[in-house]
């Protein structure tokens, strides 16, 4: 016959304690994290943007570094999702981006025969 383990009860409750304080340490950073995002966009969105990009970096899984250049400043926006919308619009280095402020939707141009061309509108 085989014989049962028999666990002990007070190791059961402190294995059960553990997972539930790093259940809610898990919640409290993602959500962190999730709010410090959230004001990152909104505050993008606020934005009136018009430039060129500078600079641009894969940061995998869909998103991208983007340094914009406008008149009044070097613009810098991080975990932009536009990955889909470089590749099919081959948007690089040297394109121009419009924004206008408090809208989620920003414009990509490509200068094509001397003349600016609107290439890909991106909704935030």
């Amino acid at each position: 016959m085989k014989e049962e383990l028999a666990i002990p009860k007070n190791y059961l409750i402190g294995l059960f304690s553990i997972l539930v304080i790093l259940a809610i340490i898990a919640v409290i950073v993602l959500s962190k994290n999730y709010f410090k995002y959230r004001a990152k966009t909104n505050t993008l969105i606020g934005q009136e943007i018009n430039g060129v990009i500078k600079s641009m970096k894969d940061e995998s899984r869909g998103s991208y570094f983007l340094e914009i250049k406008t008149e009044k400043e070097l613009l810098s926006i991080h975990s932009l999702p536009v990955a889909w919308e470089v590749q099919k619009y081959n948007i690089q280095v040297g394109d121009s981006v419009s924004k206008k402020a408090n809208s989620r939707i920003m414009n990509f141009y490509k200068l094509k025969n001397g003349a600016m061309e609107k290439v890909c509108e991106f909704e935030m």
